[in-house]
């Protein structure tokens, strides 16, 4: 489960350093005469983002995907993971106390769906 605010289009920097040390070749993919093939075919992830714009915003400017398919698309299936699932959440420093602790309800119920 990774969970991030929206930095410039994509994960902030430490968790992007994180990724690229290790989630590395030979750990998490590989490469053969074939390609590459991904390694952690057994694992699932549930990628959460805040962001601070709002949702008309990102879908206004065709920028929604551009979100969390670095992440999911760019990082985590290309090393194998299959099941990856996301949720952003927009606007979150405009929103108020209940409405970011119905966030935080929702994902904790996320959190004890996906883990099991």
């Amino acid at each position: 489960m990774f969970i991030y605010p929206l930095w410039w289009f994509d994960r902030p920097a430490i968790l992007k350093g994180w990724f690229d040390h290790v989630l590395t070749n030979g750990t998490a993919f590989e490469y053969s005469q074939e390609g590459v093939k991904g390694l952690l075919q057994h694992q699932r992830a549930l990628v959460l983002i805040t962001a601070g714009g709002s949702e008309d915003y990102f879908r206004k400017t065709d920028a929604e995907h551009l979100i969390y398919r670095p992440v999911t698309d760019g990082t985590l299936a290309f090393c194998g993971i299959q099941d990856v699932r996301h949720s952003i959440y927009y606007n979150v420093p405009a929103l108020s106390d209940a409405e970011r602790a119905e966030i935080l309800e929702t994902i904790a119920t996320m959190g004890r769906n996906f883990a099991c």
